[in-house]
C-alpha cells in the first residue's frame, strides 16, 4: 500500500513539474506570437503553432478529466495513521495538477483568442486548413486512407470538443478566404467528418457498424452537435461553391 502511494505520488509530481514547464512555454510562446508582425510573417508561425494550439487544447481537457478521474478513485480512508498523510499529499497533488490544466486553458484560450482577432484583421493571411481539419478525423480514418480502404467502424468522433468546436471556427475563417483548389482538397475530409457526426451515436451490433438501417439523429437532439453538423454543411458548399 504504501509503495503503491510512493509510486503514485512520483508520478504526480512528475506531471505537476511538466505542466509547470509547458505553461512556462507557452507563455513564451504567446509573448512571440504578439510580437509577430502581420502578414507572411504571422502566416508562417500559424502554419505551424495554429493547429498545434488546437490540438493541445482538447488533450488538457482530456487529461483534466482523467486526473479528475483518478482522485475520485483514490482511497479516501487510511488503513493507517502513517499512510493518511500520503493520502493527503496525492489529494493535494491532484488539485494542483488540476489548476495547472486550469491555467494552461487559460493560456490556449488566450492565444487562439489573439490569433483569431489577428487572422480577421488580415485579410490575406492564410490559414493551415488542411492540418486544422485532420484534427478532426478519427486516427483509424487516416490510417485505413493510406490503404485506400475506409471501415465504418473508423468513423467515430474522438477528437474532444474544445478542439472540434474551435477547428470548426478557424476552417470557417480559413475556407472563406482559399482557393477553389484548396476548397477541393478539403471536401473529402469534411464529408469524412459529416459522415463522423452522422453516425455519432449510433449503437454498436457485432460485427456490423448499425443497430439498424437509419441513420443517426444526435445531431437534431443536442444543440452542441447540431451546430457542429450545421457549420460542417456551411463548409462543404462553401468548399462546393
Amino acid at each position: 500500500m504504501a509503495e503503491k502511494q510512493t509510486d503514485t505520488s512520483t508520478t504526480l509530481k512528475t506531471t505537476l513539474t511538466d505542466l509547470q514547464s509547458e505553461l512556462s512555454t507557452l507563455n513564451r510562446v504567446s509573448h512571440r506570437l504578439a510580437l509577430t508582425d502581420a502578414g507572411p510573417a504571422l502566416e508562417k508561425v500559424l502554419n505551424l503553432l495554429l493547429p498545434r494550439l488546437l490540438s493541445r487544447i482538447g488533450k488538457n481537457d482530456d487529461a483534466k478529466t482523467s486526473n479528475r478521474s483518478n482522485k475520485r478513485k483514490a482511497p479516501s480512508s487510511p488503513l493507517t495513521l502513517s499512510s493518511s498523510a500520503s493520502v493527503s499529499e496525492l489529494s493535494a497533488l491532484h488539485d494542483q495538477i488540476n489548476a495547472m490544466h486550469e491555467s494552461i486553458h487559460k493560456k490556449l484560450i488566450e492565444m487562439l483568442t489573439h490569433t483569431m482577432k489577428r487572422v480577421r484583421e488580415d485579410r490575406n493571411c492564410q490559414l493551415p486548413c488542411v492540418a486544422i481539419l485532420e484534427l478532426l478525423l478519427p486516427e483509424e480514418h487516416r490510417q485505413q486512407q493510406q490503404s485506400e480502404t475506409v471501415e465504418p467502424n473508423g468513423l467515430v468522433v474522438t477528437a474532444n470538443p474544445f478542439t472540434i468546436n474551435l477547428s470548426l471556427a478557424f476552417l470557417t475563417l480559413g475556407v472563406n478566404r482559399s482557393s477553389p483548389s484548396a476548397c477541393s482538397d478539403l471536401l473529402p475530409g469534411l464529408l469524412t467528418f459529416l459522415a463522423c457526426l452522422l453516425l455519432e451515436g449510433l449503437p454498436q451490433k457485432e460485427g456490423s457498424f448499425y443497430s439498424d438501417n437509419c441513420v443517426g439523429i444526435s445531431h437534431i437532439l443536442d444543440a452542441s452537435r447540431k451546430m457542429r453538423f450545421d457549420q460542417t454543411c456551411h463548409l462543404i458548399l462553401r468548399c462546393l461553391e
